[in-house]
């Protein structure tokens, strides 16, 4: 079973000496034999107590040095699985390529098939004694802002593109689910890395990204390199939400393992085809002996020659086409794989519907809440209280009753110096209660709004309803469509956001939710 499989570049200066090095000792920790990279330099094997082996090859063949090694132990838990990881180097002028592959093997199949997706120790060491080149992935997170977003997105498109973006978005308070910099150490050589940092406006960076290739309220983002052409061209992604990191947590797991299995799941095949075996290098070895042995011959065959050119061509041309091949279908499933999780969404979509029509509310994962939210509901009750604050406390005690967007816990955020939030937390309260149950009991709008008294308003003026800029400011982005809300309870007329709020929010009948677009100030009618 493939586990895992990486690939470096390291800058084609360096010596091979300096892999070579961290490569024995990393081999000397888990034989406990002596190895050298001295001896890692010529063909060896060695056997150990333990019952793990080790061999190792290296070749030279038209100025290019190759070297192989592959280190086999058995599972120390699980009879009847061997656990085998393989190093591949290839050093040329210009290159300085590395590939790690880890798979296991079962000797039949009634072996435990479970195996957890995992990084060899050796990648980690490479990553931090060795010269990376530019052109590895991961390693380092990168920084994804607004000035990024045109070149990010370029990236994002380029069908020459063949890793991975991972994109990791911060909570609203400015928090990360997945550590970053613990990210793109563990995918290194797997996937780049980039994070959003908390100040960025997530919803201008959706403006130039789209809502596909963007993340945020700490979700995670996995955009996979483009497969197809033309018009048939797509980009798959897969997005990993701030609840499932927290459901996984709670579980007791490690999120980062899961961002781990996902990527590995898709990438290995594709990065295994490239992997350089010790079997390649010994192919490489053969090369290098027949070539050795035609120069040397007195007299040269110009029809076995001709013979041999032709075999090698047509060798080659094959695997070439069994590449393309490969590459098509790995396009195919990429696609397969890509409507199977749009329906999945359409699934979940659908039963959380079907769930809020009936009355019950999907459980959620027993675990005590975080400290943010007892310190936001502590806070809810006294005189240190915020929008924000008012907002956390809503979406903790009617999780099945209200939606905040995005939005609205940006615009609660810069409404820190509005002087009534307690007064304003009422009010929402009531839109979450007294409201919500009028709507959800089938009784009319006007019934439903009256228990908000003259704080409510159904609509804006005509001006604002006429100015483009107004409308637009009003329409916010639910379920990925517009979703204009002119609906909203206010507090103030004043042209001041200490003095002045505005909560702007919608039904939405499906799910039986209130929606809120915007809590803070006052939106600009012009």
């Amino acid at each position: 079973m493939l586990i895992y499989c990486a690939r470096l570049s390291l800058v084609p200066s360096s010596p091979v000496s300096s892999l070579m090095a961290v490569t024995a000792e990393w081999l000397r920790s888990k034989t406990h034999e002596v190895i050298t990279e001295n001896e890692l330099a010529v063909d060896g094997e060695r056997r150990a107590k333990d019952g793990s082996s080790v061999e190792w090859l290296a070749a030279m063949l038209d100025g290019e040095e190759w070297r192989g090694v592959r280190y086999a132990h058995p599972d120390r838990q699980v009879e009847g699985r061997q656990w085998v990881t393989e190093i591949g180097v290839r050093r040329a002028k210009a290159v300085f390529a590395c590939s790690i592959l880890l798979r296991t093997h079962e000797v039949s199949a009634s072996v435990d098939p479970n195996v957890q997706t995992t990084r060899p120790k050796l990648v980690e060491e490479i990553v931090k004694r060795c010269k990376l080149a530019a052109d590895t992935c991961g390693g380092a997170p990168r920084t994804l802002r607004l000035d990024d977003a045109e070149a990010f997105l370029y990236e994002v498109n380029n069908p020459d593109r063949q890793y991975p973006l991972v994109q990791i978005s911060p909570t609203l308070d400015g928090n990360y689910l997945i550590g970053p910099e613990r990210a793109a150490s563990q995918l290194a050589g797997v996937a780049v890395v980039a994070v959003i940092p908390p100040d960025v406006d997530t919803y201008a960076l959706e403006e130039t990204l789209s809502l596909r290739f963007s993340s945020y309220r700490g979700a995670v983002n996995i955009i996979w390199p483009k497969v197809g052409v033309g018009a048939a061209a797509l980009v798959p992604t897969y997005r990993i939400l701030d609840h499932q990191i927290a459901e996984i947590r709670a579980r007791g797991g490690e999120p980062e393992k899961k961002l781990l299995a996902s990527l590995c799941h898709r990438m290995n095949e594709v990065y295994a085809r490239d992997h350089i075996t010790p079997e390649m290098v010994r192919s490489i070895k053969h090369r290098a002996a027949l070539a050795d042995a035609r120069q040397s011959a007195a007299n040269t065959d110009p029809d076995m020659e001709s013979l041999v050119r032709q075999v090698d061509e047509d060798q080659r041309a094959e695997i070439e086409s069994l590449k393309a091949k490969l590459k098509a279908r790995d396009g195919e499933i990429a696609t397969l794989e890509e409507k199977l999780g749009e329906s999945e969404t359409t699934v979940e979509s659908l039963k959380a519907s079907l769930a809020a029509k009936t009355g019950q509310v999907a459980s959620a994962p027993d675990s005590a809440l975080p400290a943010e939210a007892r310190d936001a509901l502590h806070k809810a009750m006294g005189k240190d209280a915020g929008l924000f604050d008012a907002l956390k406390t809503l979406t903790l005690l009617f999780p099945d009753r209200i939606i905040v967007l995005g939005s609205a816990w940006k615009s609660a955020r810069d409404a820190d110096e509005f002087k009534y939030p307690r007064k304003a937390y009422d009010m929402l309260h009531t839109l979450c209660s007294d409201y919500w149950e009028a709507m959800a009991n089938g009784k009319s709008d006007a019934e439903a709004r009256s228990c908000l008294g003259q704080a409510f308003s159904a609509k804006e003026s005509e001006t604002v309803e006429r100015n483009k800029n107004a409308k637009k400011l009003r329409t916010f982005r639910y379920k990925d469509n517009p979703m204009e809300m002119m609906m909203h309870i206010k507090i103030g007329n004043k042209d001041s956001v200490a003095d002045t709020f505005r909560a702007h929010f919608e039904w939405d009948g499906t799910c039986r939710k209130v929606v809120i677009g915007h809590c803070g100030k006052h939106l600009d009618h012009k």
